[in-house]
């Protein structure tokens, strides 16, 4: 005997149904897609819209293949890698009225932790300054260093303390013995690093701000596209010099009310004459998506902010397409992913490198996800914080969508 479902058991059944489906598909909340043409390992970069921080360590992110069923992956920081000694290009070259012999070079992307010069002839006897760039001030960082004679050529080797610096500038004094003003015939400048990794390339990431004024100080506020990059450096370039007392960080939802939270205080004492006014090297990871920055210039005129931007180290993704097609990563879907500092598949394996494109926010869950993690106490709107005069400018950025609740 056949059993027939009724039409409105199956009217009911897809209505049932229907919600789930939906549900389903609407779960994300900022998605990205990577073409993959060929099986294998494929390597990319996190995004700064898809950076959705849980924790300090781990991102809720998933990634699912051409058949929308998820797939394993690893989020890490680098590989793991021996120290690094990388050579310096010469970027400027020049003798000073003292008869002592300078010469720079832009810095690496890494944790720099000592330098050798090497001279290409052995007569030069000669001491060195060594000096490195670091938010936006010169500092020294050894001093009466000797080239002593090693076979045809002269050398200096010397260590420095370690971190990451913008630029190197050395300066050679007591070589001419004869006042005959030589150029130093400098052949080679490497700088080492110790630490296990040199980093992946980075992203320069400009913020669309808002700017408010009180009675002494100035107020940038910049929403982030997403939250838990890594930042290395903050540029800051206005249309005078900025010197004077600043405070960096972040607002927070504390009892109904936004409180600005401090990560970074510190001063500028020294005019910066060239560009950026103000650099602040950060290294940390960012909670959150306020960034707020306050500038105390002292009543001093510091004009228009020209630029405001981010240099983030971003999360790498490794995982193994098992098929050609469309993979998407997603945020939103309260997917607990670790990050690592290292990547455990082995770094020599054969990997195809892809990009992350055609990312899509969703905004109704964008803001349903704020409203849940920031609601509004006994259903009162936030209040803001009171200012004495406001003087509002926008700067606009590629991260530079404002959400307010009310």
């Amino acid at each position: 005997m056949k059993t027939r479902m009724k039409p409105w058991s199956l009217i009911f059944f897809c209505v049932f149904l229907l919600p789930l489906t939906v549900r389903a598909e609407g779960e994300w909340e900022k998605r990205g897609s990577i073409t993959v043409s060929q099986q294998g390992l494929v390597e990319t970069r996190l995004l700064p819209g898809l950076h959705a921080m849980i924790d300090q360590s781990r991102f809720d992110l998933t990634l699912t293949g051409p058949d929308n069923r998820p797939r394993a992956l690893e989020l890490f920081m680098d590989d793991r890698r021996e120290g690094q000694t990388l050579e310096l290009t010469p970027k400027n070259v020049r003798l000073t009225a003292a008869g002592s012999f300078v010469w720079e070079a832009d810095g690496p992307p890494m944790t720099a932790s000592s330098l050798s010069v090497t001279v290409s002839e052995s007569r030069f006897v000669a001491t060195v300054l060594a000096e490195g760039l670091k938010a936006g001030q010169w500092r020294v960082l050894a001093k009466n260093e000797a080239l002593y004679k090693t076979g045809s050529v002269s050398r200096a080797d010397f260590s420095i303390p370690a971190g990451r610096y913008r630029a190197f500038r050395l300066t050679f004094a007591g070589f001419d013995r004869r006042n005959e003003r030589k150029i130093l015939p400098i052949s080679r400048v490497t700088v080492r690093s110790t630490e296990k990794s040199i980093g992946f390339e980075g992203l320069t990431v400009p913020l669309g701000f808002d700017r408010e004024e009180t009675a002494d100080h100035v107020e940038l506020k910049a929403r982030l596209d997403g939250s838990g990059f890594f930042i290395r450096t903050l540029r800051l370039e206005s249309q005078a010099p900025f010197m004077g007392r600043f405070e960096l960080g972040r607002e927070d939802v504390r009892e109904g009310r936004l409180v600005f939270i401090p990560v970074k205080t510190g001063s500028q004492e020294a005019l910066n004459s060239g560009s950026p006014s103000l650099t602040l090297d950060l290294d940390q990871r960012w909670p959150g998506h306020s960034l707020v920055l306050r500038l105390f210039p002292r009543g001093k005129f510091i004009g228009q902010i020209k630029t405001l931007e981010l240099d983030i180290q971003p999360p790498r993704i490794l995982f193994s397409a098992d098929r050609p097609g469309v993979y998407h990563l997603t945020t939103g879907q309260e997917s607990p992913q670790p990050l690592l500092d290292y990547a455990h598949t082995d770094k020599t394996a054969t990997r195809t490198r892809a990009d992350l494109s055609d990312l899509e926010t969703r905004s109704d869950r964008h803001i349903r996800h704020l409203v849940e993690k920031y609601p509004p106490p006994e259903g009162r709107p936030f209040r803001q914080p009171e200012r004495d005069t406001r003087r509002p400018e926008r700067r606009p950025g590629s991260l530079s969508v404002q959400f307010t609740i009310r």
